[in-house]
């Protein structure tokens, strides 16, 4: 971003901003990422994989070169996870290949997953049209456990159903002061 690019988002984003005082609200800003940082920082989601991380699940596409790759990505405060396209031929995450279509099954619970048709991926969700996302970079984000189903135009009837991991829920002992029970 050049420093004129930076202005003009200054100034569409505080009205009062203009070429006299835009140094105030830049200073501003730095020291509130300043105090962000002090204080632990952000929490960050939706960041893709790297090799030999560990929370990495994948579920290889019968007859194709793609598998479905599935991360933490910092949701597990929402219990979902996050997933994109792998092409393991190449080995390199993909934007959804074409002719392909990712849904939720029609296997799922009643309410566990409540929409119909294809999934919308964060980039089209923000609006960025499917061919301006950059190459591999397109994700989606599920809850934990529900069922997926990728169709394809090349094999119609032939749907791939697969399950989105839960993660274990691990017991826990609320400690009391002695004598309370």
């Amino acid at each position: 971003m050049t420093e004129a690019e930076l202005h003009q988002e200054i100034k569409d984003h505080f009205p009062g901003a203009n070429d006299g005082n835009i140094q105030k609200y830049i200073d501003g800003m730095n020291r509130r990422v300043e105090e962000v940082k002090r204080l632990g920082g952000v929490r960050v989601i939706g960041v893709k994989p790297r090799r030999g991380d560990w929370n990495l699940f994948s579920v290889r596409i019968p007859d194709s070169d793609y598998t479905i790759r599935m991360w933490n990505g910092g949701m597990e405060a929402y219990n979902q996870f996050c997933l994109d396209f792998y092409d393991h031929r190449r080995d390199v995450p993909v934007n959804l290949p074409p002719g392909f279509s990712l849904g939720p099954s029609p296997v799922n619970m009643q309410g566990v997953f409540g929409m119909a048709g294809p999934l919308v991926s964060w980039e089209q969700a923000m609006g960025i049209r499917s061919a301006d996302i950059p190459a591999g970079e397109e994700k989606w984000s599920v809850p934990e456990g529900t069922y997926l189903v990728v169709r394809r135009a090349d094999r119609p009837g032939q749907d791939f159903t697969f399950a989105v991991p839960r993660r274990q829920i691990l017991p826990a002992t609320i400690a009391q002061p002695p004598g309370y029970a």
